[in-house]
């Protein structure tokens, strides 16, 4: 009954995202995005409204940087 509460309450974006997750367990944001058929805009908004539920929780966060070189630097 539990279950079907929730559910009945979820965006498809949210349900989409459920269903990609193999096992219930951990998953990598990119896998599961493409796992989910889902554009990033589309995966983000779903994951904010599931984290804002508390149906999932973000276990590790790392920050990729990315080094352009700026117009001096092309000469």
């Amino acid at each position: 009954m539990e279950c079907e509460k929730l559910t009945g309450g979820l965006h498809p974006l949210e349900i989409k995202i459920l269903r990609a997750y193999p096992d219930k367990g951990e998953a990598e944001q990119d896998v599961l995005c493409k796992e989910a058929g889902l554009e990033p805009g589309q995966f983000r908004r779903g994951i904010q409204w599931l984290l804002s539920k508390d149906i999932v929780s973000v276990t590790k966060e790392e920050v990729r940087e990315a080094v352009h070189f700026t117009e001096l630097g092309k000469l």
